[in-house]
């Protein structure tokens, strides 16, 4: 993993993946950054998910001072990820019917990887749900440059494992909240069914854009933070065997494989690593080096 090489082959990796995705796109085209926000408790407003999921300076940091354009994305978070997919679709595509020679990069928070990978997984004819629903997954396809995922359990959460089978204490019943684990995204984030669908519809080779992959590898960033806390508890109940963000460990984060890579880790926890903030300032480095 990129963050425990070392500082130098850190830097070398950012100025490469630069090069080879984000120079020629921004030479060669506009570029639009497309967020696509986690599970949630309801499809918000743009409004709402800009300022309460993201932030303004994550949104700001990210396009290099607006120097690219952005889209943020909103659905239903406790859905299931084929059928919020439609829904991201069509948003994208009406944003391509007003600006349809932009080149998109995708940053894609948690669940949000899963749905962008559900996406471009099946934008061909080859594939087991091309277009899904009659979402035109492939013209989507074919307008995006690349992905860049945050703590995006590709194989899974052991949080979603275990989620259910918690008590109904003050204290499990509150941290059962966080995690969501009655919804239908909660239910589709389990290493099992993350293990079957990365052998069927959600293969890397069924597939052509790279997804370059970040992970976190601590719980606690700020005592004083309710999430900070809340995450580190539920690293204490979760069957985790690795580094972790307090939600998704660094393995299943990192898990997709070519095209793309693992592009770095992060001290920034499951909550941090969505925003521009200490530790990490994610948006900083996305601007700077990630198209």
């Amino acid at each position: 993993m990129l963050a425990r090489n070392g500082i130098g082959k850190y830097l070398i990796t950012m100025v490469l993946l630069a090069f080879i995705v984000g120079f020629s796109a921004s030479m060669a085209q506009a570029v639009t950054l497309v967020f696509v926000h986690g599970k949630g408790s309801g499809k918000d407003t743009v409004a709402g998910v800009t300022n309460n999921y993201w932030t303004t300076d994550m949104i700001r940091a990210s396009t290099r001072n607006y120097a690219a354009k952005s889209l943020v994305v909103s659905y239903d978070g406790t859905q299931y990820y084929w059928d919020t997919a439609v829904d991201i679709a069509a948003q994208v595509n009406s944003y391509l019917n007003s600006y349809p020679t932009e080149k998109l990069v995708f940053v894609a928070h948690s669940y949000g990887g899963i749905n962008v990978r559900f996406i471009l997984c099946n934008a061909t004819t080859t594939t087991p749900y091309y277009n899904y629903h009659g979402a035109n997954f492939a013209r989507i396809n074919a307008a995006t440059s690349h992905v860049i995922t945050l703590a995006s359990p590709q194989a899974g959460s052991e949080v979603a494992d275990v989620g259910s089978t918690l008590s109904s204490s003050v204290f499990t019943s509150w941290i059962v909240s966080l995690a969501d684990n009655n919804s239908n995204s909660a239910k589709v984030l389990t290493t099992s069914h993350m293990s079957y669908a990365n052998t069927n519809w959600l293969r890397d080779s069924q597939r052509t854009k790279a997804f370059y992959s970040v992970a976190g590898t601590e719980k606690v960033n700020h005592i004083y933070h309710l999430n900070d806390v809340g995450l580190g508890a539920l690293s204490l109940l979760a069957p985790f065997t690795g580094a972790n963000d307090g939600l998704v460990q660094t393995y299943s984060a990192h898990w997709c494989g070519a095209p793309g890579y693992d592009w770095f880790n992060t001290t920034a926890n499951h909550d941090h690593n969505r925003h521009n903030d200490d530790p990490g300032y994610i948006g900083n480095t996305i601007g700077q080096y990630g198209w």
